[in-house]
């Protein structure tokens, strides 16, 4: 499949589904895809703690959980993977950029530089949180990053990662 063919499947796969995954938790008591998949409401209700915690570390335990009752989630899945960015000289240098990265979020944000490849221009990092993908990309390929945040406390949060991880001359804060 060629790259626009993964793309447009991609985005019709997530137009289909878009009821599982829009909706914002805690927003809603009973979010509306709990109606339309009850099997699958009635098990996650009945998971306990110990299930969830090792769900939310366990992505393929997670996928086969959801096929059972969504099977389009393996082609999606299989849509979102990419090679693995070739390993480097920097690698202990961006494992101290990812110390405060979650790993689930850091397995993200690494897939997404691995996809997008070197930037030719200075870069825009919308909703950057605390600036985590803006970081590795600043630091992986030396072009100034704007990391634009609504949170001012995240901003503080952000400038002080980059300024511990010394890129805080390539990555600024509004």
């Amino acid at each position: 499949m060629n790259p626009f063919e993964r793309k447009a499947r991609l985005e019709a796969l997530l137009l289909r589904f878009q009821t599982l995954w829009r909706p914002q938790p805690f927003k809603l008591e009973t979010p509306d895809w709990c109606k339309t998949h009850p099997v699958l409401t009635r098990e996650l209700l009945a998971l306990d703690d110990e299930t969830v915690e090792q769900l939310s570390t366990d992505n393929q335990a997670l996928i086969a959980l959801l096929a059972r009752h969504i099977p389009e989630i393996e082609e999606l899945t299989g849509l979102t993977r990419f090679p693995p960015a070739p390993a480097s000289r920097e690698t202990r240098a961006e494992d101290r950029l990812h110390s405060d990265v979650p790993g689930r979020k850091r397995a993200q944000i690494e897939a997404y530089a691995a996809a997008v490849g070197e930037p030719v221009a200075p870069l825009l990092e919308w909703c950057a949180g605390k600036g985590h993908l803006g970081r590795l990309l600043t630091h992986r390929w030396r072009q100034p990053v704007t990391s634009l945040e609504i949170d001012a406390v995240l901003c503080d949060a952000g400038s002080a990662l980059a300024r511990r991880t010394a890129v805080a001359d390539r990555q600024h804060f509004i």
